[in-house]
């Protein structure tokens, strides 16, 4: 008897540990949140709402988890911006613009939730299905990144069994372009420019080269191209033209796993 009154008070304890963790978590996301409303502009106006926004046939569908709740989310891109529909699951799923991150450009970005334009951005417990624009900070404190452009990162640091990082992305309609506003260019002159075969020749023949990635052709598109790296830790999909440098865009895809056998890659789930 006694041995199990020990083992229900081991039992207790950690219990209480791990919500004691889990409010120490929330705290921190709640000081971020504020340290970001206090260097954000207010913004005066009726302004556009977004709340009640549903999310089109071409939305990206996840379903997320933080703790025990659990919600999807959809992500799209129309227009121009940038939208999150968040629909919890269980009773209520704790919604926080600091728990998001946007990778862009090689750098991570702090973002905003804006149920309305002229709104502050989101940081409570959501009980009903909403949807967010996804906007940038503005100001020196936080880097501003280029919101009027597909987002293909956006972090959610969620907990399931200990920490986990989901890596998100929004959904495109074809044929759906970046808004005129966006910092890079929208349109890139022709490249009519080509190589001299016998400068090429002078730099590959009789040398030895590394094999640094491999490129599948998986389907019949012009940009239908996987390309993965020797490592195999990563897989990435060409997207249609290319960036104010010249340089050929990639989409990383998250969820699939790459196997080599033989002279065969196979994609299987993790």
């Amino acid at each position: 008897m006694k041995k199990m009154f020990v083992l229900f008070a081991l039992a207790i304890l950690a219990l209480a540990g791990v919500e004691d963790e889990n409010m120490r978590l929330q705290q921190e996301v709640l000081q971020k949140d504020l340290l970001q409303r206090q260097h954000t502009p207010v913004l005066r106006g009726e302004g556009n709402i977004y709340a009640q926004l549903q999310p089109p046939a071409f939305a990206k569908q996840y379903d997320i988890k933080r703790y025990d709740e659990d919600a999807t989310v959809y992500l799209w891109y129309q227009n121009g911006e940038n939208f999150i529909r968040v629909e919890p699951k269980s009773t209520k799923f704790f919604t926080c613009s600091s728990s998001f991150a946007v990778v862009q450009n090689g750098m991570q970005h702090n973002l905003q939730l804006l149920q309305k334009e002229d709104g502050s951005s989101f940081c409570e417990y959501l009980y009903i299905p909403v949807t967010f624009k996804i906007s940038s900070y503005s100001g020196s404190l936080f880097d501003k990144f280029d919101d009027t452009i597909p987002l293909n990162d956006i972090i959610f640091e969620g907990y399931d069994s200990g920490a986990k990082i989901y890596h998100i992305s929004v959904g495109v309609s074809e044929g759906e372009t970046a808004s005129s506003s966006s910092s890079q260019s929208s349109c890139l002159s022709i490249i009519t420019e080509q190589s001299d075969p016998n400068e090429i020749k002078s730099q590959i023949l009789d040398k030895n080269f590394s094999i640094n990635g491999y490129y599948i052709h998986y389907g019949n598109g012009d940009y239908e191209w996987i390309y993965i790296p020797a490592s195999m830790q990563s897989i990435y999909k060409l997207e249609k033209g290319v960036d104010e440098k010249y340089h050929l865009r990639w989409l990383l895809i998250n969820g699939v796993k790459a196997t080599k056998n033989g002279d065969k890659i196979t994609f299987t789930t993790p």
